[in-house]
């Protein structure tokens, strides 16, 4: 923002104080090039979020597995945000700042720190089609977004809330046409807000889109989770997504994940485990303002490598979730949803309790 404040500043004296007209004109000409570069986006969204049973519903507490409206009966601020985008023919940038629920819940206490950071990268043109963006950035796993209003549901599926979240690194992308286009990405250990930033991912991505109504994407990641232990425990984590509009009238969603990592099973250390997750989605266009929308999600995690005992406990997890929520755009940068959630687990997660029931209210701008 410093620099933006410096080319208005400058901008203003220019005016006030004109010299060579001819030279004036080039310099106001030059400066209204590079503020056009500059894009500014601010998101906030709010929601209520309530239990049927209140009995697992404690006051002030984090529920797990919602990594949208994690507090129980009360109005909260979700996520806010402001995103500061510059870009021309050679280099890109991305500062962006946040705060509320959501940036919090994930971070470990003594990460609290990169809550703010929303993104905050540079890039520079290395070809035609090459880029290089360097700093924390989105990872690409996962089709599911932090802000609600880029998804067709506010809540967040079984899968998307053990999936990677932003990362620190290194991305090389190219666009090899306007169907495919691929990066390589090098990173701290799955997030800069875990524990284990010490080891490195290697990671590609895939996108091909054949039309505008339709999109493939493909994403695989490969390094060493073993958390600074003396043990290797070389994960890959594999993630596709397909995204499907019919008749700008039905938009279908459909994801699966895989993921496997060495010397990682609970009844012997020396073997591989694994976990698979997936989710499909349905949205339907009832009117231009009205949409309503299902989601199905699952998840099983029989060695605990990925959910790493979620409730206090080391045991096995299997869960399901399904989802029915209606939107409502009054214009396209605006939404109000409602949503019920069925969530069931094999472990008493809840207060002794192995399933939740909630309803949702929720809205979000986005400028």
């Amino acid at each position: 923002m410093n620099l933006l404040k410096k080319l208005l500043f400058l901008f203003v004296v220019i005016s006030l104080f004109p010299v060579d007209s001819k030279s004036q004109e080039n310099t106001k000409d030059s400066l209204l090039a590079v503020m056009k570069n500059f894009h500014l986006t601010a998101y906030m969204d709010v929601y209520y979020s309530y239990d049927y049973i209140k009995e697992y519903s404690k006051p002030d507490t984090v529920r797990i597995f919602s990594s949208f409206a994690p507090y129980n009966n009360e109005f909260r601020l979700n996520l806010a945000y402001v995103l500061m985008r510059y870009e021309n023919d050679k280099v890109r940038a991305n500062l962006g700042f946040r705060a509320g629920d959501m940036p919090l819940l994930l971070t470990p206490v003594d990460k609290r720190f990169i809550q703010y950071i929303k993104e905050a990268n540079f890039g520079t043109k290395l070809g035609e089609k090459t880029w290089l963006d360097l700093g924390y950035m989105p990872n690409p796993v996962g089709i599911e977004s932090s802000v609600a209003i880029d998804n067709f549901l506010s809540s967040i599926s079984l899968c998307g809330y053990l999936e990677p979240s932003s990362l620190l690194g290194i991305k090389l992308s190219h666009e090899f046409s306007k169907k495919l286009r691929a990066a390589l990405l090098v990173y701290n250990s799955y997030s800069i807000a875990s524990a284990n930033n010490n080891n490195k991912v290697l990671a590609i991505n895939l996108k091909y889109t054949p039309s505008d109504d339709f999109l493939l994407t493909f994403n695989s990641t490969f390094g060493d989770e073993g958390e600074g232990e003396d043990i290797v425990k070389l994960n890959s984590y594999n993630n596709i997504f397909c995204k499907y509009s019919y008749k700008n009238k039905v938009d279908f969603i459909a994801q699966l994940d895989f993921s496997a990592q060495g010397n990682s099973q609970k009844t012997d250390s020396t073997q591989t485990a694994y976990m698979v997750s997936g989710l499909a989605v349905l949205r339907y266009k009832i009117s231009p303002k009205f949409n309503i929308s299902s989601r199905f999600d699952y998840i099983s995690d029989p060695d605990g490598f990925m959910s790493n005992g979620e409730g206090g406990s080391k045991d096995n997890l299997k869960a399901y979730s399904f989802t029915l929520g209606i939107e409502y755009r009054p214009f396209e940068n605006i939404f109000f949803r409602i949503e019920n959630q069925h969530m069931h687990f094999n472990q008493k997660l809840y207060d002794n309790k192995d399933e939740r029931y909630n309803i949702l209210l929720s809205s979000g701008i986005k400028l």
